[in-house]
């Protein structure tokens, strides 16, 4: 019987989680492409939706979506999945797998697809420290990306406010928790 470890990313908080399932839930998965859409419940979250977006087998070798059935093959890439090029124009002869799932898989990348724009998150950090880590980091990206051009000024000051109130609030909690521990 297989066993799969699916990983599971959340495109709203930017986390991702781990998830390990064998028997018949894993026999399931065999066949399906990247690109197909999966039923959460496998992994224990309902009502939501997953897309298979890669994996890799028990080698390391990554699965590529223009390879189709489930065999490995010695292509030549110019980017990801597979190959990152380190110069403009680089090409390189890799050895991938193809865009199904077999027995020789052993994690399968997934991300949470929402129906709507409105639902909230599925992952959210276990502790609020974790969460202020991850509002700084997307805080840096955003006015790295609001300096090269890549964001305009509107969605840069409504994001960044937002941002800084959240950072204030758990910044506050955190402070609270630790004098309570203290005391």
């Amino acid at each position: 019987m297989p066993e799969f470890k699916i990983v599971v990313s959340d495109p709203k908080t930017g986390l991702a989680k781990q998830f390990k399932i064998s028997g018949q839930q894993a026999q399931s998965l065999i066949g399906l492409k990247i690109g197909d859409i999966i039923d959460g419940s496998i992994v224990g979250l309902k009502g939501v939706k997953l897309k298979i977006t890669g994996g890799s087998d028990f080698a390391g070798f990554p699965m590529h979506p223009s390879i189709h059935g489930g065999g490995k093959k010695r292509v030549l890439l110019s980017g990801p999945p597979g190959f990152h090029p380190t110069e403009k124009g680089e090409r390189r002869r890799k050895i991938v797998r193809g865009n199904t799932i077999t027995e020789d898989i052993v994690q399968i990348n997934t991300v949470i697809v929402y129906e709507r724009e409105s639902q909230g998150p599925y992952i959210l950090p276990d502790k609020p420290e974790l969460e202020l880590k991850l509002l700084r980091m997307r805080l840096r990206t955003l006015i790295r990306k609001f300096r090269r051009g890549k964001v305009d000024r509107e969605t840069y000051l409504k994001l960044k406010e937002q941002y800084k109130k959240r950072i204030k609030e758990l910044t506050a909690k955190i402070g609270e928790k630790k004098k309570s521990e203290a005391g």
